[in-house]
């Protein structure tokens, strides 16, 4: 007949906790606390040696899963499990990545702020113009608002930013207003277009430098925006939850400053530039090249697909991804499309993603976790030279712009063709001209 374990309670007993069960239980408690440390009281053949069945030993309980009772409250709280991740730890891979699913909080702050920014674009085109998309002087491909509008509420325009001289020491200056649409309205004056507050010193001097950040929200239409966050919602919203929110955010950041700054130095100065377009070359297109060559694999869109059988799919995604980046490129040569900001935003995403994201597959041994000695070494120097060029590429370029204004496309003549084709009068678009009395 089975011997009845000291934990059971017959139905025959009126009290579960008299003393003569609590006594057993107590006895038997004390037993497993003589245990040798060196005896495993979970391990089979153990028990067998010492004679004693296995049924006479209740599994001793797991401290993380006792019960924890409140002599206040009737409630009982569970202890976390190993599998149950706490606050604190849900909370850093939310920051610093490793979580497989999850909310992109900075991808969807980001993309309620665009959408926001055009509705507001497109009210203010309604107020000037009577309508939403721009047909006069010229239609604007993009269907959306005006160039005028999109410089009003923000967009990057170099005028705006910077004083230039041949123009604003030119007497009865006229430049478009808001609700230009033909050039007999062009009638308002520098601070009127720009907005923003307009200048605020005596002279009247262009200083809205934060047009470098703002313009990243800014979009030039219907198409332009969608195309954006249909990256940015994606493909980025996969990215933030792989790598996390902070080093997301500092590369979106980051990387659209740097296609700003760089435009602000070689774009022509009468075209004005915005969109988030820098900013996801980055963030998007950049850190996706480097997730599939760090990681060998595609885990970075799904965990599921990071076996051996996915290797096709592996090899289409490496290969289409070098192929989006020529085509961006490419069609950044066409006019009215600032090819300076896709440059400057995936040149910076590769540098200081290099600089930031955790070590490529091929610094470890086969078991993952080993380090190769020299090859550990060399990407330790390899990240310490991407930092460097990353800090001399903004301190250089911002030098550049305060020295030399909107004479700072002098200081490389021949980088104006990486953002035209030099045909039909392509690369003398832009150019700034205005009218006067």
């Amino acid at each position: 007949m089975p011997t009845k374990s000291p934990f059971e309670v017959s139905d025959d007993d009126d009290d579960p906790f008299s003393d003569r069960n609590y006594t057993r239980l107590i006895k038997q408690t004390d037993s497993y606390r003589q245990t040798s440390a060196s005896q495993n009281p979970f391990d089979v053949e153990e028990r067998s040696s010492r004679g004693i069945p296995l049924r006479d030993y209740p599994p001793i309980p797991d401290s993380r899963h006792i019960p924890k009772v409140s002599a206040f409250t009737t409630e009982t709280e569970l202890a976390p499990t190993p599998d149950t991740p706490t606050r604190k730890t849900v909370l850093y891979q939310i920051l610093f990545g490793g979580r497989l699913k999850g909310w992109p909080y900075f991808t969807i702050f980001v993309t309620v702020i665009d959408l926001s920014v055009f509705l507001y674009e497109l009210i203010k085109m309604g107020i000037y113009t009577k309508t939403i998309f721009q047909t006069k002087p010229y239609f604007n491909p993009m269907l959306g608002p005006s160039s005028y509008v999109q410089i009003n509420c923000g967009a990057r325009y170099l005028p705006c930013m910077t004083s230039i001289e041949s123009v604003l020491d030119a007497s009865s200056v006229k430049w478009p207003c808001p609700n230009s649409t033909s050039s007999s309205t062009d009638v308002c004056s520098l601070s009127e277009l720009c907005g923003m507050g307009g200048f605020s010193d005596s002279v009247d001097t262009p200083h809205q430098w934060w047009r470098l950040f703002t313009c990243i929200f800014i979009h030039a239409g219907f198409l332009h925006i969608i195309f954006n966050l249909f990256l940015q919602i994606a493909l980025g919203s996969k990215i933030e939850i792989y790598v996390g929110l902070l080093r997301y955010a500092f590369i979106y950041i980051a990387s659209g400053f740097s296609g700003s700054l760089l435009g602000l130095n070689f774009l022509p100065a009468g075209m004005a530039s915005s969109g988030a377009s820098g900013a996801l070359c980055g963030s998007c297109i950049a850190l996706n090249l480097l997730l599939l060559i760090y990681n060998n694999n595609i885990s970075h869109y799904d965990p599921r697909l990071k076996g051996p059988g996915n290797r096709r799919n592996f090899k289409v995604m490496l290969i289409g991804s070098f192929v989006e980046v020529l085509v961006l490129i490419v069609l950044g040569l066409l006019p009215g499309i600032d090819n300076f900001a896709h440059i400057g935003g995936f040149v910076i995403g590769l540098a200081l993603g290099t600089v930031i994201l955790p070590n490529p597959h091929f610094v470890y041994e086969e078991d993952k976790r080993t380090r190769k000695p020299t090859i550990y070494f060399t990407w330790i120097f390899v990240r310490i030279v991407c930092l460097a060029l990353s800090i001399a590429y903004f301190v250089l370029l911002a030098k550049n712009f305060a020295d030399k204004g909107v004479m700072a496309s002098e200081s490389c003549k021949w980088c104006k063709y990486i953002n035209c084709l030099p045909v039909n009068g392509w690369c003398e678009q832009g150019e700034l001209s205005v009218s006067t009395d």
